[in-house]
């Protein structure tokens, strides 16, 4: 993506140099790029998902080194992530069952602790899971509880998102409908990494 000559030369995040190893098994052997602010990363072979667990905090890398503006945060946990503006969606999303999705995102937003005032109502909407606010999020279908994966990380004002498989198992037109919204979103500075093989 071509950036505008007064924009920052700067990357927002930096990957060098990092292995992940499970026992022998090297799940990342020195991965490195790096992504500027309002840029897309897409399919990028074998190890997607094990970046992405490093990046977020699930994973503290075995080496190499991950910078946020500069700064490095490798190894630092999730939830002073999201405080950063790191966030993330998962393959197989874990709501809060039992809570409506409008609570759902109402906690993201709550903890996500970064000042964020978000429009929870425009955003699900924007994900066609206004109609379904008040219910639980036990009566979503699959492809309904991603888009409430999405709208829990969107809540959270990130900087950096980090999208994992989204669109795997959904249907031509949930994905087109997740593409089009969006259009409508994001900050200056958000990034999204579309790892969807």
């Amino acid at each position: 993506m071509s950036h505008d000559e007064g924009a920052e030369s700067a990357p927002l995040l930096g990957v060098d140099r990092v292995v992940k190893r499970f026992g022998g098994f090297a799940a990342l052997d020195g991965a490195s790029f790096h992504l500027m602010p309002g840029e897309v990363l897409g399919p990028n072979g074998s190890g997607k998902t094990t970046c992405l667990n490093v990046i977020s905090g699930i994973y503290p890398p075995n080496a190499g080194q991950i910078r946020l503006d500069g700064k490095p945060i490798s190894g630092m946990p999730s939830h002073k992530l999201v405080r950063l503006g790191i966030n993330r969606t998962f393959q197989v999303p874990q709501p809060f069952l039992a809570l409506t999705v409008r609570e759902n995102v109402e906690i993201a937003t709550t903890y996500g602790g970064r000042d964020c005032e978000a429009d929870i109502d425009a955003t699900l909407a924007a994900l066609e899971l206004d109609a379904y606010r008040f219910r639980t999020a036990a009566d979503l279908n699959s492809a309904q509880q991603k888009m409430l994966d999405l709208a829990r990380a969107l809540a959270t004002a990130p900087r950096l998102l980090l999208v994992d498989e989204l669109a795997a198992g959904l249907h031509r037109q949930s994905c087109s409908a997740w593409h089009a919204s969006c259009g409508s979103w994001p900050p200056p500075e958000l990034l999204c990494w579309w790892s969807s093989t």
